[in-house]
């Protein structure tokens, strides 16, 4: 029993934590180096000072936003393509339709934006199967088609020059539309030159002709409070994008999101991690690029290879 006065002495030891505060762009960088399939996710949380479990949320949270991206990317419907004959233009019982609060006619396509069915069915796959751009896609000569890659040589940006190899569907298309040509002539040859004095690019009959043909057809989506339409031909690059990107959500190997960044010709160095992966990284393997294109698969397409529209 302790004596008057004699009291038991209790030592208290103060721990001050010190927790570190990351910011959203820190927390969508750790998250997208964790979302790459193959990492060990464990050893980037123990090297970034976290447990394995708030990683995993942060990847839910913070990591690629497929539900965002989707709404950005139209989905198509899983539709056969029309025959050739089946897209040429409209004839003189077209519907009418409103605009501006008026009825009128659909505009129709002058001789000079005119092009043959079987050249917009060969080029709606070229763009759903390559990811192109509209430009890029009417610019290709015979020469750029070469050793199974679509060379992009004119672009607005350097990332936008580039080889994009050509998906293994398109095989058989692209070998018949070389058939016979010579290296300067055009891949498209049936797209008009536009006048030199006019601001017309060679694409916009593309685009022109695919509006016509999927009004006709009744695909449309309508953009909130807008009278324009979600769906036009860049439309297909998106497509691919997203569908690349499913893909590898989906456990398809050989490329990452960095490389479908380089096939489509978008800066590497604006994407997450862009210091690391896009400039010190370097070009990806072609392999890679080309595990990326043939990832990308039709809804509806007879299988294997498809061939030139006649």
């Amino acid at each position: 029993m302790p004596m008057s006065g004699d009291r038991s002495s209790r030592r208290y030891d103060i721990v001050a934590e010190t927790r570190r505060r990351w910011s959203q762009s820190e927390k969508e960088a750790v998250a997208a180096e964790a979302s790459v399939p193959g990492v060990n996710v464990s050893a980037i949380a123990r090297r970034n000072g976290l447990s394995p479990s708030l990683l995993f949320r942060w990847i839910k949270v913070h990591g690629p936003r497929r539900a965002e991206e989707a709404k950005a990317a139209p989905a198509f419907l899983p539709v056969a393509l029309p025959s050739p004959e089946a897209v040429a233009s409209p004839g003189p019982d077209e519907p009418s339709r409103r605009r501006n609060g008026r009825t009128c006619r659909a505009p129709s396509s002058s001789a000079d934006d005119r092009i043959e069915p079987g050249m917009l069915r060969d080029a709606m796959l070229v763009a759903a199967l390559s990811g192109l751009r509209t430009g890029e896609i009417a610019q290709l000569r015979i020469g750029d088609c070469q050793g199974g890659v679509f060379s992009i040589t004119n672009a607005k940006t350097a990332a936008g020059v580039r080889d994009v190899p050509v998906h293994e569907d398109l095989a058989i298309l692209v070998s018949q539309r070389c058939v016979r040509k010579a290296r300067a002539d055009y891949f498209f040859h049936e797209l008009k030159d536009p006048r030199p004095e006019t601001a017309v690019e060679r694409g916009q009959a593309i685009t022109k002709q695919f509006v016509t043909a999927r009004r006709r057809f009744g695909v449309d989506e309508m953009m909130d409070n807008s009278r324009q339409s979600r769906i036009d031909f860049h439309s297909f690059r998106r497509w691919f994008i997203a569908r690349a990107r499913d893909a590898l959500q989906d456990g398809a190997r050989g490329f990452d999101q960095w490389t479908i960044c380089e096939v489509v010709g978008h800066d590497k160095e604006a994407a997450a991690l862009g210091m690391t992966m896009g400039r010190y990284a370097g070009k990806q393997l072609a392999a890679a690029r080309r595990a990326c294109v043939n990832s990308v698969k039709l809804p509806v397409v007879a299988k294997g290879p498809v061939a030139a529209a006649d």
